[in-house]
């Protein structure tokens, strides 16, 4: 055998890595290539649920507690009696992170969520023009994605829930 075989052992791996799955799986690849990337674009986010579950796994220095296998739930208190409960959830096209605090310091963990390597820093600017919004229901085409993010507050708690979908998921911030 010469040297060739295990190269081509592996680019038949790197080839099968390389194919596309889920929503995308679906593409009649006999279309022009414009819409084939189109299609798949449409469909995909440039984040992973994977993605999202380890970031908070690292920002809250353990696992989170699975309740279902697309929803990761992560609770932490701090000294003040602050408390931060985070829930992750993803169903193929979307991704959702709920947070309910108390106090800023929980308030923080979402800020922070915004700064995750996989957002571009324009992106984790205009997140944080949305979250400082006052309409409580916003959203915003972000070109890689698309965002609602909603917010209630009472005197002792608050609520952000976002939500990421693929460019065009949500028309005149309202989901299809």
């Amino acid at each position: 055998m010469s040297n060739l075989y295990p190269l081509t052992i592996a680019a038949l791996f790197l080839g099968i890595l390389a194919m596309p799955l889920g929503p995308a799986s679906a593409i009649d690849w006999r279309m022009p290539r414009a819409l084939r990337v189109a299609q798949v674009n449409r469909h995909t986010l440039p984040f992973s649920f994977e993605q999202v579950v380890s970031y908070f796994d690292e920002a809250f220095e353990k696992p989170g507690h699975t309740t279902h296998n697309n929803i990761r739930e992560y609770v932490a208190n701090n000294v003040l009696g602050e408390y931060a409960a985070i829930a992750v959830s993803g169903d193929g096209e979307k991704i959702r992170v709920a947070l309910i605090t108390n106090g800023d310091w929980g308030v923080n963990y979402i800020r922070e969520f915004f700064e995750a390597p996989f957002f571009y820093r324009s992106e984790t600017e205009q997140l944080y023009t949305l979250l400082d919004a006052n309409p409580r229901h916003r959203w915003a085409g972000l070109g890689r994605f698309d965002v609602q993010i909603e917010v209630f507050e009472t005197r002792q708690r608050f609520a952000i829930a976002a939500e990421f979908g693929p460019p065009g998921a949500y028309q005149s911030g309202r989901a299809p």
